[in-house]
């Protein structure tokens, strides 16, 4: 069994909608695999995922075609646009 630690980088799939990011840790300084925990992601294009972003979505972490994760978006934060 593998833990991730913070800044791990799975894709990241709402349904058909993929992106990258990395997972922050916020309790923890890694997890195992089958445990539950609250993170942070920080979405490289948050943008693609369109309504797909919204709280209570779920979303899949896998690498290449296997599922490494699965979570539900408990609330959004969205950055200003860099001008």
């Amino acid at each position: 069994m593998t833990p991730i630690f913070s800044g791990y980088r799975p894709a990241l799939y709402f349904g058909e909608k993929q992106t990258d990011g990395a997972i922050i840790l916020t309790t923890k300084d890694r997890v195992l695999p089958g445990t539950a925990c609250e993170v942070v992601i920080k979405l490289l294009h948050p943008e693609h995922l369109g309504v797909a972003l919204q709280p209570m979505a779920t979303f899949e972490a896998k690498e290449g075609t296997r599922v490494v994760g699965r979570g539900k978006v408990l609330c959004t934060h969205h950055a200003a646009p860099k001008a």
